[in-house]
């Protein structure tokens, strides 16, 4: 029985007009899915759901309450990394392999680009090289990955040639950005305004305009660095979804 992430990812797939094979028998494990495009990709869905983390912060929501905890992000990411790749690693060399990431009620989880390629590549910090005879910065600071908990390596996971947040976007989200600058332009008095009557001039226009709220399913796409077949960009290139490189963040 299909769950949610993959009812999701067949109506995605479906919209831009992609025909796939749902659990096709081509080894002993099967992938989720053969979407056939040039080159086939095989796609393994991985669904992130409420999990003991979560249920302080659906308790607090159920009562109409703020929560406020650590969001354990990156681990939770690791899992399902995991368990994607075992189930595609017969295949390597063979197609272009994707872990699709779907959180469908995983309150304490974010899939953040930062958050998927630190789950990838190692734990991110910032680095910033400090001269200790005078204090100041050697050079600029930089994005580094600690390679001891990274899952792709150029020596593991190469099988996986990129790993994607399958999410909604608000593709005219830009006319309320746009919209809130005009009023800045227009209006003398705007830097006292108050939040709620900026607030309520935001409601109104969006109110106006249902376009602002309209939602559109996409992928983002974050392509493995150390892929033994990379997935061609040709491939899931809707109008709204993105292709994102590898991270400069050096290994440490």
């Amino acid at each position: 029985m299909r769950n949610p992430g993959e009812l999701l990812f067949e109506e995605y797939l479906t919209a831009r007009g992609y025909t796939f094979d749902y659990e096709p028998p081509l080894g002993t494990k099967r992938p989720d899915y053969l979407v056939r495009c040039s080159p086939a990709v095989l796609c393994e869905v991985e669904e992130l759901v409420e999990a003991r983390e979560d249920r302080p912060a659906a308790e607090a929501a159920a009562r109409g309450e703020s929560w406020f905890g650590s969001i354990s992000t990156t681990p939770r990411v690791r899992e399902k990394l995991n368990a994607g790749a075992k189930q595609l690693s017969e295949f390597k060399g063979r197609y272009p392999c994707v872990i699709v990431l779907r959180n469908t009620s995983a309150l304490m989880v974010e899939l953040e680009t930062l958050f998927v390629q630190a789950a990838m590549y190692g734990d991110a910090k910032i680095e910033v090289p400090i001269d200790f005879d005078d204090g100041q910065p050697v050079r600029e600071a930089r994005l580094v990955h600690d390679r001891r908990t990274a899952k792709m390596r150029a020596s593991q996971n190469t099988t996986v040639s990129a790993v994607a947040v399958l999410e909604y976007c608000t593709p005219n989200q830009h006319l309320v950005t746009e919209h809130i600058q005009m009023l800045k332009e227009a209006n003398a008095a705007y830097e006292t305004w108050t939040p709620r009557t900026i607030i309520r001039a935001v409601t109104d226009f969006m109110d106006a305009h249902p376009e602002t709220q309209d939602r559109a399913l996409r992928l983002r796409v974050i392509h493995n660095r150390h892929a033994l077949m990379p997935l061609p960009t040709s491939v899931f290139d809707g109008p709204h979804d993105e292709h994102i490189d590898s991270p400069t963040g050096q290994p440490t």
